[in-house]
């Protein structure tokens, strides 16, 4: 019994010591942040916690899949910001030196809706590769409700059938 109180004293010691007296995760978050800072995130990589974030305290990355055999795919980094949402679109695959139109769509990939927000265009290069940065004028929470998606197809006055999806996962707070 005395050499399990010993080695649990022990133990503890050695949690406490390894335990840095900060957390530099706090800094650059505004005063709001810290109380969502140790909150589990929904559909994020395992140990990610809201306070490891930017803006509302979430931010979504989602791959692009391709659609109706472009070979095109990519990536959203979705962040809430000031009741706004900031998306960056990378796509690849997409015809070389061309311009790809992508909007936020209320749905899903399976089960398509409405534009709800476009986004700046994306401008490939000869690779066929870009990326642009838009800020829409639609919440984080409505974006990040389980209900939108990322879509892209190529711009132009008959734009074509889509060539890239990726449904943005619900997140709760």
């Amino acid at each position: 019994m005395k050499t399990i109180k010993i080695c649990s004293v022990a133990a503890l010691a050695l949690t406490l010591a390894a335990c840095p007296a900060t957390d530099d995760r706090d800094a650059g978050f505004a005063a709001g942040d810290t109380l969502m800072r140790d909150t589990p995130m929904a559909g994020a990589a395992p140990g990610t916690m809201a306070g490891d974030t930017m803006g509302m305290g979430m931010s979504e990355r989602v791959e692009l899949g391709e659609l109706n055999n472009s070979g095109v795919t990519g990536e959203a980094m979705i962040n809430p910001q000031n009741g706004d949402t900031r998306v960056v679109l990378t796509v690849r695959g997409a015809r070389p030196n061309a311009t790809v139109q992508a909007h936020i769509h209320r749905g899903s990939c399976d089960t398509q809706g409405p534009v709800a927000a476009p986004l700046e265009a994306v401008n490939t290069d000869a690779t066929g590769m870009g990326t642009s940065t838009s800020t829409v004028n639609v919440p984080g929470m409505t974006v990040m409700n389980g209900q939108h998606y990322v879509q892209a197809h190529t711009a132009g006055a008959d734009p074509g059938p889509p060539t890239t999806c990726a449904d943005i996962p619900e997140h709760r707070m």
